[in-house]
């Protein structure tokens, strides 16, 4: 009995030692695994084959892959000035994501979801040859009523339309609603049709959103065509940001697109279909930007370098504003050197989050922050938005967060805005939140703490690399 038992404890010792060494994760993501393999070893290794093995070493090369037509680094003297900290972050998309440099002018943002709704109805009708609509939750709600009718118009007077949505995410989305649309010549497809929709941590999630009009017109950003997104509620619930341009930089997120639509099974023959119209309207100024979409199949984790390559070069300010703050230890550890080298480090986060484990490990990450100095602020209620300015020169906007899914499993989808003119409007946002009086500065934790009460934040942080 006892050389079975040793023979037990090494088979465990064994398993967690593949479980650490394998994939490309951090160790931080790894040792929850380790720990489930030791205390259930046979459910905890075939949990780990399905939910847990990365796709960044499996899938590398294996998706068709759109390149930019002679797709090059514009000059950067030309686009975003001498500034060698732009150049570089410039060059770093470019080299890790394939990212070029463009162009974009006719730029707004919308931060509130009432007015984008109502604006994106308006271009819809307005649409002429096609519509392009990704989302990671897609809902019909009756306050969407507008914009699926108008979409349902569309498609009526021969324009194409393409819905691509998350299952997992759209998971709440009956059926018959998918059908509806499809019978009104509404071409809809999940991004992953996965077998256990309710089981989200299977899946590597498509958390992109974008609408592309006719080729002429594009937004992204944060915002999902999702009722609770874009409707108001009397708890706080806010709908995030999202960027209207026009110009060059259409194309590459249509070209984002494209590339989601044949992961999902769509033939390529229809998509090639999508010829984008002239667009005649007065160009304006032209504000430098780049389009990033980034994968867990990419060889590099471009959205973390891109993290820390902001964080380090800041040398006045880093504004953030995101709806969970599970760093991973790069961008943490650049938070606090940036913080050290004298730049003011100020964080927003709500005071809500989608599950009781992500608030905890929120407020684990936060207390071990908060001694150095880095700022936090709470505002009330939910929020989905993420945006991080630094300087007030450079800012990302879009649908990833800080947290280990968006840094390591999801697909998302940012924009990097160079330039303080095109920055401005999210720096006043930024800066008419702070000055809300619900807005509040989140104390220190004392220095000598209970930790007992601190527990369950801890297991929130173990917990929150799974989820």
């Amino acid at each position: 009995m006892t050389v079975w038992a040793w023979v037990y404890f090494y088979s465990l010792l064994l398993g967690a030692a593949v479980v650490a060494v394998s994939g490309r994760r951090s160790p931080v993501r790894m040792l929850p695994w380790v720990l489930l393999i030791i205390l259930l070893p046979v459910v905890g290794f075939l949990l780990y084959l399905y939910f847990g093995v990365s796709a960044r070493k499996r899938h590398t090369g294996r998706h068709y892959r759109l390149k930019a037509p002679g797709a090059d680094l514009l000059p950067l003297q030309d686009t975003i000035g001498s500034s060698s900290s732009s150049s570089s972050l410039a060059r770093l998309l470019y080299h890790s994501a394939g990212a070029p440099l463009t162009r974009a002018y006719q730029t707004e943002f919308f931060t509130n979801g009432a007015d984008y709704l109502a604006y994106l109805t308006d271009r819809v009708h307005r649409a002429r040859r096609y519509i392009l609509l990704q989302g990671f939750r897609i809902d019909t709600d009756g306050a969407l009523h507008p914009l699926i009718e108008a979409l349902r118009q569309a498609a009526a007077r021969g324009v194409a339309v393409f819905i691509l949505y998350d299952k997992s995410g759209s998971k709440r989305t009956p059926r018959r609603v998918w059908r509806a649309l499809q019978e009104a010549g509404i071409y809809t497809r999940p991004f992953a049709d996965i077998l256990f929709p309710y089981l989200a941590a299977s899946n590597y999630r498509n958390h992109r959103k974008a609408v592309i009009i006719d080729g002429i017109e594009a937004f992204t950003g944060n915002i999902d065509p999702a009722a609770s997104f874009l409707v108001p509620r009397e708890t706080h619930r806010t709908s995030g940001v999202q960027l209207a341009f026009r110009g060059p930089a259409v194309e590459d997120l249509q070209r984002a697109f494209i590339q989601d639509c044949i992961r999902a099974g769509a033939r390529l023959s229809l998509l090639k279909q999508l010829t984008p119209l002239p667009d005649s309207s007065p160009q304006g100024t032209h504000s430098p930007l780049q389009i990033v979409p980034t994968e867990p199949t990419q060889h590099w984790n471009t959205l973390e370098q891109l993290l820390w390559q902001l964080l380090s070069q800041a040398r006045e300010c880093i504004c953030i504003e995101t709806p969970v703050f599970h760093p991973t230890l790069p961008v943490k550890e650049a938070l606090l050197q940036a913080h050290l080298c004298g730049v003011r480090v100020q964080i927003i986060i709500p005071t809500e989050s989608s599950s009781v484990w992500q608030k905890l490990a929120t407020r684990s990450f936060c207390r071990e922050l908060l001694p150095t100095g880095v700022e936090f602020y709470l505002k009330p209620g939910y929020s989905n938005t993420f945006y991080l300015i630094t300087d007030r020169q450079t800012a990302l906007l879009g649908s990833a967060r800080l947290d280990f899914r968006s840094l390591e499993s999801n697909y998302e989808l940012n924009t990097l805005l160079y330039g303080a003119e095109a920055v401005a409007p999210l720096c006043a946002r930024f800066d008419q939140t702070l000055r809300l009086p619900s807005t509040t500065p989140l104390a220190p934790p004392e220095p000598k703490g209970n930790r007992l009460t601190t527990l369950p934040e801890r297991i929130g942080r173990l917990l929150v690399p799974l989820l």
